[in-house]
Formats: structure tokens, sequence, C-alpha cells
């Protein structure tokens, strides 16, 4: 809740679990999904629901893919370490 789209944002690893689970919830459940849940599911905002609409649906499995990677990326760093820093815009 406290995320800064324009600071530094330390993410401790008891959240970022939480958040890897959700990444691979989302990638299990992608290819059935319509495109407004796709949007809503991976929080995209409207600003670029626009531009990626035509986008998202042709590329479920790459997305789906490209968020498993991630959240294996991410765990496998928390294995090490207690927190992942995000930079913001």
């Amino acid at each position: 809740s406290g995320y800064d789209h324009f600071a530094m944002n330390d993410v401790p690893k008891e959240i970022g679990r939480k958040v890897t689970s959700e990444w691979r919830d989302i990638a299990g459940r992608l290819s059935m999904m319509s495109a407004e849940q796709a949007h809503a599911e991976l929080n995209l905002g409207a600003s670029y629901r626009a531009r990626l609409d035509a986008e998202v649906l042709p590329h479920r499995a790459e997305i789906a893919s490209m968020l498993d990677e991630l959240a294996d990326a991410c765990d496998e760093f928390y294995e090490q370490e207690d927190w992942v820093c995000i930079l913001g815009m």
C-alpha cells in the first residue's frame, strides 16, 4: 500500500513471497481470461489498456512465462536476501 511510483521501494521477503505467489497464480490462469480479466489481474492502468488491448490476448503465453520466470528469479533472490528494492520511474 505504501508503494511510490517515483521512489525506491523496499519489498521485504514476507510481502515479496505473496507477490510472487500472485504472479504464478495469474500466469496459470491467464490463458483462460478475457481481455478485461487479464487487464484487471495484471493491474494495468487505464492509460496502458488502450495501447496494450491488442497485445495482451495474443501474447498471453509469453506474459505467463515472463511472470513465472520473474517469480522464480525473485524467489531465488529471496533465498539469500531479505528484501528486493524496486526503483520507480
